[in-house]
């Protein structure tokens, strides 16, 4: 069996919703797996992963009345986690409206934005639908895609029937026929052909039966955490 080599540890804040955290955490796994390639030995193999959920972040939904309460509960999970982890991400796009609070905190790790790492897809695929709740695709205050909205022609889909869409998976699940049924509306009434999942709720969603390219935000976060961790190499490494 191969020597257990040290690699970066993993922090992952979730809650809004618990779901998705479990969702990324998978996707973190499935990534780390193939970075080891022939060499993976199994649970030996496996990244070190804190994953701190907070129900109180499930208030993201409507950030514009929760937005004091919301940043107290991230920020105390945020240093929470400092110095027992090397990097952290964070499983909700909204919640990244706080970003530049959290870069401007003095941690230990470095903190790993899905915003960025979708705004990435965004700029490679140009004509693109952006999926995810209202606070985050009316492009407001509060929509960490603010920037993406006046660089590219995003294609959005009706706000109210989004939040709808996302309260019905984490009530509900993705899998329910009603669920369903509301997410194939939504989809048949966008033009684009590149669907960009802004919201980790909407991968829990039975994707494959649609003639869509769906680009999992979630999924490109945890190919980019994975890595990071992969390629870690501790401080007092000789």
């Amino acid at each position: 069996m191969n020597p257990i080599v040290k690699r970066g540890r993993i922090g992952i804040i979730t809650g809004a919703g618990p779901e998705a955290g479990i969702d990324l955490w998978q996707k973190i796994l499935k990534h780390n797996k193939a970075l080891h390639d022939n060499n993976f030995a199994g649970d030996l193999s496996a990244p070190e992963v804190i994953v701190h959920s907070i129900p109180k972040l499930g208030l993201a939904m409507d950030i514009a009345q929760y937005e004091t309460e919301l940043w107290q509960e991230l920020k105390k999970a945020l240093l929470h986690l400092d110095s027992d982890v090397d990097f952290v991400c964070i499983a909700c796009n909204v919640l990244h409206f706080f970003s530049e609070k959290i870069k401007a905190l003095t941690l230990s790790y470095e903190f790993i934005s899905i915003v960025e790492v979708a705004e990435q897809t965004i700029e490679q695929y140009g004509n693109a639908a952006l999926l995810s709740i209202s606070k985050v695709i009316e492009f407001g205050h509060y929509s960490p895609y603010r920037r993406s909205a006046e660089n590219y022609p995003l294609e959005t889909p009706d706000p109210a029937a989004m939040d709808e869409l996302v309260h019905h998976i984490k009530v509900h699940g993705g899998e329910h026929p009603d669920t369903v049924s509301k997410f194939t509306a939504i989809v048949n009434n966008l033009k684009a052909n590149t669907l960009i999942l802004a919201c980790t709720d909407l991968p829990l969603l039975p994707l494959d039966k649609y003639n869509k390219t769906f680009i999992d935000a979630s999924d490109m976060l945890a190919k980019t955490i994975a890595q990071k961790a992969f390629d870690y190499v501790p401080a007092n490494a000789t």
